[in-house]
């Protein structure tokens, strides 16, 4: 592994930053644009759609506390390794669909391997690499979620320029040759590759920073308490609202306000684009404001943009 002048650390980000890029740009943003396709060559209904995107979600929120305790076990690097995989012949599968079961089946599979490549492996890395900086590091990994976003539009012209099953094909060719790679560079734990988190120095007092963090709970005494309730619930309710909004933002677009799938595709990249802004300005506050402060503007805002987009007519609100 690099040991130059630049934290080891920050090679993870970059990692996790490629890797919520992909699953971003090729899943979760573009996910709409083959909603409005599906529709058009199968006539499935939006319910059923939906309802695959939704047992996604239900399958990463059943599989967390199984998935912690494998990361724990087996570290994020192998996890991301087997979702990569996964994920990448997930898209090759869905490529060769041609009814609902199977359909059900390859999302299932693609489904598995974001979950298993994504957000949580990699954020227990970057928390156990970070300390003073855990919040930055956190937030510009994220971040390329939102990117991917950006790249949605060129997805929706690989779509209507090559068709979808080529694209999704494709796309899982991408994912294992990018996806892979990228997994390789994550790492567990700092203290076994000679490094410190944050890249201290190894004092006295770099070694005791840890124990005087403050306290480390367990699984057992973070479930009785409230706090940890509270932050699921709030965090759960507010990914459902995004989910949803993910799923169906560009068939609206299309369908009930009649604009082309390109233009759908150009509001979730300028949706993206305040994400983008808002995750590394969270970072970057994050580790110098009050979390619960930051936290509550943003769940303010989420529920503003939703009554804007519930009420839109037009295609500038939509925007806006």
């Amino acid at each position: 592994m690099p040991r130059g002048r630049i934290f080891y650390g920050w090679w993870i980000v970059a990692a996790g930053f490629g890797l919520e890029t992909l699953i971003g740009a090729l899943l979760f943003h573009a996910y709409g644009a083959y909603v409005v396709l599906l529709r058009e060559e199968f006539g499935w209904s939006k319910t059923m759609l939906s309802a695959a995107f939704s047992m996604s979600r239900a399958e990463s929120g059943m599989l967390g506390p199984l998935q912690g305790w494998l990361t724990d076990r087996f570290g994020p690097r192998a996890l991301i390794r087997v979702g990569m995989l996964l994920f990448g012949v997930g898209f090759i599968l869905l490529g060769r669909i041609g009814s609902p079961l199977t359909f059900f089946l390859a999302f299932f599979v693609i489904a598995l391997g974001s979950s298993l490549g994504g957000y949580l492996p990699i954020g227990v890395a970057l928390v156990s690499w970070f300390r003073r900086r855990r919040s930055l590091a956190l937030g510009v990994s994220a971040t390329g979620m939102a990117v991917g976003g950006l790249l949605t539009p060129l997805v929706v012209l690989a779509l209507t320029r090559f068709g979808w099953r080529a694209t999704a094909a494709l796309s899982g060719v991408l994912i294992l040759l990018l996806g892979l790679p990228l997994a390789q560079l994550v790492r567990h734990r700092p203290e076994p590759y000679g490094w410190l988190p944050d890249g201290e120095a190894r004092t006295p007092a770099a070694a005791d920073a840890p124990r005087a963090a403050g306290h480390d709970f367990t699984p057992r005494e973070a479930l009785r308490t409230r706090a940890f309730w509270y932050i699921s619930l709030g965090h759960g309710a507010a990914l459902l609202v995004v989910s949803a909004v993910l799923v169906h933002l560009i068939v609206h677009v299309t369908e009930q306000l009649g604009y082309s799938l390109r233009q759908g595709a150009a509001v979730v990249a300028l949706m993206t684009v305040m994400q983008v802004m808002g995750q590394l300005a969270g970072g970057l506050m994050g580790d110098r404001l009050s979390k619960r402060v930051i936290t509550a503007s943003c769940m303010l805002a989420h529920a503003l943009a939703l009554v804007l987009l519930a009420l839109a007519a037009a295609f500038w609100m939509v925007v806006a």
